[in-house]
């Protein structure tokens, strides 16, 4: 079974709650290791601490923003695989995102399908 650590960072706790019960219930051959952050800089500083296979983060959070955050996480390490969340979509942000390495841009609340997809591709982009 696989093991795929993975860091989710949002400052609404139901959100968080909600992404987790998607991973949760995942029907893939996989085993997730889940943290959690209330913010980007504290995700920022978990992902400096320890390396993360997956990081689902949303945009706007206080203290630093996910774009912020992303920008940094993808410097210290380019292989983390990170999609951004947002209530909020708009085109300049997501053209901000895939630009600064974001894998992908997603709108809140984030579909079961939609992050099983993303899992799957996860898991391909780390077994290569």
């Amino acid at each position: 079974m696989l093991k795929l650590k993975t860091l989710i960072v949002d400052d609404e706790n139901e959100l968080r709650k909600s992404v987790l019960s998607i991973l949760k219930n995942m029907n893939l051959n996989v085993q997730f290791e889940i943290e959690e952050a209330v913010n980007g800089r504290e995700a920022l500083e978990k992902a400096k601490a320890s390396s993360y296979d997956l990081i689902l983060m949303d945009v706007r959070m206080p203290e630093m923003n996910g774009l912020e955050a992303l920008k940094e996480i993808k410097e210290h390490d380019p292989r983390t695989f990170v999609v951004i969340m947002t209530a909020h979509s708009n085109l300049n942000d997501a053209v901000i995102a895939i630009k600064e390495g974001a894998y992908d841009y997603v709108e809140k609340p984030v579909s079961p399908d939609k992050l099983t997809d993303i899992v799957k591709k996860s898991l391909e982009a780390h077994e290569m």
